[in-house]
């Protein structure tokens, strides 16, 4: 298992500030960064991550495909490709349907499906970006059929071709397929280890198994709800800050599921119902401190690795602690940490 940074607004307010972020991530061992399509662009950031380490992978944890066609998302991951030298995983995701047409205000092409399609369009682009040939790429939802020689940017090096490809998934359908199409899964941090090793990851498997892709493995990742705490003040601000994006995310239907597998189906009626009028302060309530055990796991640095490890293993082959989670953090708690989990700083 090998620890991530995701990135931060606060890591992102500046060049220096990304700079700085990046390089205490190489100093320490980490193993790659991620950037997120929230506030901010996903792309954008990741040139800047490539030049402040010529080691760490970088990836989009996640970028919304359906936020932009298959060319513009192949295009700009053969960029980055190149920039970086061959350490892209280009992560993707579709969103929900109202977040792309009232959102990117964009046309909604179909849930997975479309996604499929989308990243055998995205492949077939790096394909003519390689061989130079005329592109023939017709389906349901997109087509690739037009290259003129200025607009190729010719191929990469054979060592970094391959672009790959980590697909989200919540539920065992998405699992299936991005077992099926894709190189490495994004697990979201609303899950329980039971619900991860009973569905999704059985889904995933069985996924590669029908195309008879090989088994070494799973490559997944995941910003896992959890935070390192040195006394008992700081566990229960955590835990609050945790049960405010559990209570987000039970309100959500999509992650319904999640709530029954847990075995508190219930509050993700009423939960829905503050979230439609606006109650967002009230919802937390909801969420008990035995739901958030189920989701969430604190403890000082070292033995929180451990945790985690027990937790993980065989499940995750990247982890970072959620957003707020690392706030009460030392500098000297973060070797701690990795020793925990068995990555210790090479």
């Amino acid at each position: 298992m090998r620890y991530s940074l995701r990135l931060q607004p606060s890591d992102t307010a500046t060049i220096e500030t990304l700079t700085a972020a990046v390089r205490r991530a190489d100093d320490l061992g980490f193993g790659a960064v991620w950037s997120s399509e929230a506030g901010h662009d996903p792309f954008v950031t990741l040139p800047l991550v490539a030049a402040a380490s010529p080691r760490l992978k970088i990836g989009t944890g996640i970028a919304v495909a359906f936020a932009r066609s298959p060319f513009a998302t192949a295009q700009v991951a053969w960029d980055l490709q190149r920039l970086s030298r061959g350490r892209l995983r280009l992560g993707l995701g579709p969103q929900v349907k109202p977040h792309i047409e009232r959102r990117y205000g964009m046309r909604w092409p179909g849930g997975l499906g479309a996604l499929r399609e989308y990243v055998a369009c995205c492949r077939a682009v790096w394909s003519s970006f390689e061989s130079g040939e005329r592109p023939a790429f017709r389906g349901e939802h997109y087509q690739y059929t037009l290259l003129n020689p200025e607009f190729n940017p010719g191929p990469l090096p054979e060592a970094e071709a391959h672009v790959p490809i980590w697909l989200a998934a919540v539920g065992p359908v998405a699992a299936r397929m991005a077992g099926e199409i894709g190189d490495g899964l994004h697990i979201h941090a609303f899950h329980t280890e039971s619900y991860l090793r009973e569905v999704l990851v059985p889904a995933y498997e069985a996924g590669r198994e029908a195309q008879g892709r090989a088994s070494g493995g799973i490559e997944s990742a995941c910003p896992v709800f959890s935070g390192i705490v040195h006394d008992e003040q700081q566990e229960r601000l955590l835990r609050d800050a945790m049960r405010k994006y559990i209570a987000f995310y039970a309100s959500t239907p999509a992650y319904a599921p999640v709530l029954a597998h847990a075995g508190c189906p219930e509050i993700h009626a009423p939960l829905r119902v503050m979230s439609r009028e606006g109650r967002w302060d009230d919802m937390p309530a909801l969420v008990s401190d035995e739901i958030v055990d189920q989701f969430a796991v604190f403890d000082a640095p070292r033995e929180l690795g451990r945790r985690l490890k027990a937790k993980y293993e065989g499940i995750l082959s990247e982890i970072a602690i959620y957003k707020e989670g690392t706030q009460f953090a030392a500098e000297a708690d973060w070797p701690e940490l990795l020793e925990g989990l068995g990555c210790a700083p090479a």
